[in-house]
Formats: C-alpha cells, sequence, structure tokens
C-alpha cells in the first residue's frame, strides 16, 4: 500500500501530461513441443524522463507453469500462474531504451499457450521535444535534437496503420514510432515476420 502511495505521488509530481500503451499479443496458441525456457511477448519503447508504469499479463494454459518479467535483461519477478489470472505491476523508469519480456518455463511434454499478452501503460509528462545546438567543433553548426519525446521501438517494422486501415508510416528508421506524430488513437504496427504490436495513444 505504501509503495503504491507513493507512486502515486510520483504521477502528480511528474505531470500527467501524455499516456501511451503498447501491446504484444497472440491471437492464437503458440506451440511448444518440448519443455524449457521461451519468450512468449516482448515490447520496447523509449522514454526521455522518468515515467509510471503499469504492466499487464494474461494468458491461458492448462496447467500451473513459471512465468516472469524481464526488463532490461534482469528478471523481475516470477509467479506461479494458473487459468485467466492476469499479475499486475506497477514500476517506475528512469529515461532510456527499456525492453520488457514475458517469459515462461514448462516442464517436459507439450505446451499450448493460449493469446499470451504483455501490456504495458506508461504515464509520462508530455513537454515536446528539446532542440540545442551542438557544441562547436566544426565550423557548420546545425541544430540537432537531443530529445523527441515517448517512443515505441519495433524492430523491422514495415508499417503502421490505424483502425481505418490507412497507412501512418512505412518503415520507420530503426523502427522508432515517434508517439509526438502519432493523433490520439490506436494503431498497428506491423513487422516483415508477421508480428503485430499495438499502440495506444490516449
Amino acid at each position: 500500500m505504501k509503495k503504491v502511495l507513493l507512486i502515486l505521488m510520483a504521477l502528480v509530481a511528474i505531470g500527467i501530461g501524455g499516456i501511451f500503451m503498447v501491446e504484444d499479443y497472440t491471437e492464437d496458441s503458440l506451440y511448444f513441443p518440448t519443455g524449457g525456457t521461451y519468450k512468449l511477448a516482448s515490447v520496447t519503447f523509449q522514454l526521455d524522463q522518468f515515467s509510471i508504469a503499469t504492466v499487464v499479463t494474461g494468458t491461458k494454459w492448462n496447467s500451473s507453469i513459471q512465468s516472469w518479467l524481464v526488463l532490461n535483461g534482469n528478471s523481475l519477478d516470477m509467479s506461479i500462474c494458473g487459468w485467466y489470472e492476469t499479475p499486475n505491476f506497477i514500476m517506475e523508469l528512469e529515461s532510456g531504451t527499456h525492453t520488457l519480456d514475458l517469459m515462461f518455463r514448462g516442464s517436459a511434454g507439450m505446451w499450448y499457450i493460449i493469446n499470451p499478452r504483455l501490456q504495458v501503460l506508461i504515464h509520462y509528462n508530455d513537454d515536446g521535444s528539446v532542440s540545442e545546438a551542438p557544441p562547436k567543433t566544426t565550423p557548420i553548426e546545425t541544430r540537432s535534437i537531443l530529445s523527441s519525446g515517448a517512443a515505441v521501438i519495433v524492430p523491422e517494422c514495415t508499417e503502421v496503420i490505424d483502425l481505418t486501415g490507412r497507412i501512418v508510416s512505412s518503415n520507420p528508421p530503426q523502427g522508432r514510432i515517434e508517439l509526438s506524430n502519432l493523433s490520439a488513437g490506436t494503431y498497428l504496427a506491423r513487422t516483415q515476420n508477421g508480428r503485430t504490436i499495438k499502440i495506444v495513444k490516449l
């Protein structure tokens, strides 16, 4: 309770100027022929300031397995999850690029994981970009963008579409989807290998 109260106070302190959600999900079963450790879902995003993240995971399977979250290569939590359970996590994130993975470990045997989902809701202060001239190291100076706000990074992204099917971005550089370039709404980022990441800007 104390931790939640401190996080709520932090939300007020940073000012909730922007909220976005990024979700990796599979609308079908994932089949694993043997036991072992597997990645069910993964999202990557970039923040230019301290933010608060609410993480929800969800899936179904026919018996208990171990599942946990990995943030930037470090395990956050391990839990035993069963049918219809949706573990929730609230965490503080510093500026930088973050990758969050939903992992699972099953014993020997065949596994069908139904509708795995990793959803991250980010609360951040949306103050816009910061522009600054670089140091005078050359005779020619050009202004550079040091910070362009929050972004979602989808490797090998080929297009971003809205719910009407309209393409709003094609082949974003390094798969970086700038939230400042999107109006409020829901978008689907598609990759070369058929993966889809849902982005919601509120």
